[in-house]
């Protein structure tokens, strides 16, 4: 029997075309041409607006202009953009806030990618909002959240309050656009790369305030030098770096959580080339790490990196273990050396040689975990409200312990919605693999979320992450790229069962 040719094109439109429509559907004719010279025209006059103003500013510049102007190009280029590389670029920006008389920058980036993400999913060209295991517990946060201004009396706190509360709002919209939309594996990817970016620059500017502290890039004003001896028995030579955070010890934190992250993509390149750029990225992040001189930051490394390496110790071989785990002390050994003696950091091996406990509590916290845990006490259910200020009785002095600063905000119950979220993250950062160059790359980042989390929760028990703005969002970020990675592992095993041959009977 003779074939018969598909009368239907490759593209599966139908070959019967209504008169007046090209190939693509669209209008042919005098209706297409005027609307080319409409759209010609509005682009000349927009042009032609953009360069008066621009003329204008030149000659006499004003700060709110400028930002306007940004702010478009900025809207602009993310309409143009696919969703998940807009997300990839507000990741890349949220470090690097500036105040504006509405909150920060970061808020207005959020804000915007939410809005084309809504109109995309009305459009269903994305996803639109998807459930999470995690959804109970922040909606009971959320509220406690809402609640805990009840027990604020004065305007100042106030104030601040709302600022923190908007802050905490943003972080859980930004986490449910990544979760949404961070659904396959090459977007985890492409998101990986833009963390490392956004990584690069916070440690360039964290080398760069080592030697020019107190300098101003743009809006971010570098930190000034700490002074020589903390009352800590060694001399910090006066300068540990904070970066565009302004905290060397949240910045310690980012870089130990980012080191695991360049490990995985170190470990999954595939060329020299990009196997040298991430090695050298891993050197900076490194000499960033111990330009801190964060002790506590070094030991949380040392659990997830524990953690991880007994998940995988099927795979591992006792000979390149040793060369590795050689190679790596060299490394630490010989980068403290270098920051020690070289720069104007400090000596982070001789800090952790001077640490000392009382009990299980480290001397450097028994005068602010013990008066926070105090302070809790004053409004235990619900707290004293999103903004941590002085209260009557008790001088102003951080926790330095995100679980006592929770207590103190949102009171116990806001804590224990905190520790719920933490139990669902410590489930699904579970590993289902144990190599890190497995097939499938969310289930092989499985390992380092892992990792990531247990560095994190134990790194949180001497840092409050919710006391700077700057970091915050980052924290909800890395946070949205476990559950993300949970999801697509979860979604890749499902689809690879589905796949699998039926044994025949």
């Amino acid at each position: 029997m003779a074939h018969t040719p598909d009368p239907t094109p490759a593209t599966g439109r139908s070959t019967r075309e209504p008169a007046g429509r090209g190939v693509r559907g669209t209008r042919t004719g005098f209706g297409s041409r005027l609307s080319d010279w409409v759209a010609r025209a509005g682009a000349a006059l927009a042009l032609t607006a953009v360069g008066i103003v621009l003329g204008q500013q030149y000659m006499q510049p004003d700060k709110r202009v400028l930002s306007l102007m940004a702010a478009v190009v900025l809207a602009g280029v993310a309409w143009r953009l696919d969703l998940v590389t807009s997300i990839g670029m507000m990741i890349f920006l949220l470090p690097f806030p500036k105040t504006t008389t509405f909150g920060t920058t970061n808020t207005a980036i959020e804000l915007l990618i939410a809005i084309l993400w809504l109109v995309n999913a009305s459009q269903g060209r994305t996803t639109a909002l998807r459930r999470t295991p995690l959804d109970m517990a922040l909606l009971g946060l959320v509220i406690v959240y809402a609640c805990s201004f009840y027990n604020i009396t004065d305007p100042a706190s106030m104030a601040t309050a709302l600022a923190n509360f908007e802050i905490f709002l943003s972080s859980v919209l930004c986490f449910y656009m990544i979760v949404s939309n961070v659904n396959t594996t090459k977007a985890l990817e492409r998101v990986h790369t833009f963390q490392i970016l956004c990584a690069l620059c916070v440690f360039l500017i964290a080398a760069y305030e080592l030697g020019h502290p107190g300098a101003v890039l743009g809006w971010i004003r570098l930190g000034e030098p700490a002074g020589v001896g903390t009352g800590e028995g060694i001399s910090l030579h006066g300068r540990r770096v904070g970066s565009s955070f302004h905290d060397y010890e949240l910045l310690s934190e980012f870089a130990v959580v980012t080191m695991q992250l360049g490990l995985f993509l170190w470990a999954r390149a595939t060329s020299m080339i990009r196997r040298s750029l991430l090695s050298a990225f891993l050197l900076l992040n490194l000499f960033v790490l111990f330009a801190t001189v964060t002790r506590g930051a070094i030991v949380s490394l040392a659990l997830g990196l524990l953690v991880m390496l007994w998940t995988a110790r099927r795979r591992v071989q006792f000979v390149p273990l040793v060369i590795g785990l050689s190679v790596f002390l060299t490394l630490f050994v010989g980068m403290n050396y270098y920051v020690a003696n070289f720069t104007a950091s400090g000596n982070m091996f001789g800090r952790l040689s001077e640490t000392h406990f009382e009990g299980v509590v480290p001397d450097s916290r028994i005068g602010t975990w013990v008066p926070g845990l105090q302070r809790a006490m004053t409004h235990p259910w619900i707290g004293q409200g999103p903004a941590y200020v002085a209260i009557f009785g008790f001088g102003f002095t951080y926790p330095h312990n995100v679980y006592i600063y929770y207590a103190n905000i949102v009171g116990f119950v806001g804590l224990g919605f905190f520790l719920l979220i933490l139990v669902g993250l410590a489930r699904m950062t579970v590993p289902t693999v144990d190599s890190l160059r497995h097939h499938d790359y969310a289930r092989a980042f499985q390992l380092v979320a892992q990792a990531q989390f247990v560095t994190f929760v134990v790194n949180e028990t001497k840092i409050d992450y919710l006391r700077n703005s700057s970091y915050t969002p980052v924290v909800w970020v890395m946070i949205s790229m476990w559950v993300a990675t949970y999801m697509v592992a979860r979604s890749n095993q499902a689809a690879e069962a589905h796949a699998r041959p039926v044994p025949a009977r």
